[in-house]
């Protein structure tokens, strides 16, 4: 009896941890969702706590919101930078690399000779090539990315609008089956709902910062694009 109950336990595992393999390319949109519902949890009690109409509709505006503020803007930085690549191999670079030679010729002024000159010539245009062959390959990857991005992203709002909407029965039902007890479970979920809060809005926080010092450098050295 008991080595039936030891099978039937190494089973439900394997099929379990099967199952985690085949759907492990949906977990991590789901999961961002989650992570986002989780930080959105705060404004959306506010939200009902101010105006208790909207208490049905509060997961539908937030995710609309969500929209707004971070799906439309991420979409029209990437189109922008899409634009950029392509203008950046477009671009006529012989100009450049005679810049390039010309520079490295007047530094090494005597000892420039014939030979030296080819190879600063066939050094600058092979790193070019290299410069835009990494690009191109990036771009061709964004490109390809596109359809599961696409993907990701409507697991994303989808998983997000289903957390904002059943989160509480959620908690609820895990804390039932928590083998903690109550007290303990509450805290355990404070604490990560806090954790989680505090590490999203940290780096939220750090990459505001890194964005503003860098467009002040692009500002300053008046890099264009």
């Amino acid at each position: 009896m008991e080595r039936d109950r030891v099978l039937a336990l190494v089973l439900r595992a394997a099929l379990l941890g099967l199952f985690l393999w085949m759907v492990k390319g949906i977990l991590v949109p789901i999961a961002l969702g989650g992570l986002f519902a989780l930080v959105l949890q705060p404004l959306q009690r506010r939200l009902v706590k101010r105006w208790p109409r909207l208490g049905r509709f509060a997961p539908g505006i937030l995710t609309l919101l969500s929209v707004v503020v971070v799906v439309i803007p991420a979409a029209l930085l990437a189109a922008k930078a899409v634009s950029s690549i392509n203008d950046f191999l477009d671009r006529d670079w012989s100009q450049a690399t005679r810049q390039i030679q010309n520079f490295i010729s007047d530094k090494l002024g005597s000892w420039q000779t014939g030979v030296m000159g080819e190879r600063v010539r066939e050094a600058t245009e092979n790193l070019v090539r290299q410069v835009g062959g990494t690009v191109a390959a990036m771009a061709g990857n964004m490109a390809r990315a596109l359809p599961g991005q696409v993907v990701d992203l409507f697991l994303f709002l989808l998983a997000l609008y289903y957390f904002l909407r059943d989160g509480r029965a959620l908690s609820g039902w895990l804390m039932r089956l928590s083998p903690f007890p109550h007290h303990d479970t509450e805290e355990l979920f404070a604490s990560i709902r806090e954790t989680v809060n505090g590490a999203i809005l940290g780096l939220c926080a750090t990459s505001a910062v890194q964005g503003g010092l860098t467009m002040a450098a692009l500002y300053i050295f008046r890099v264009p694009g």
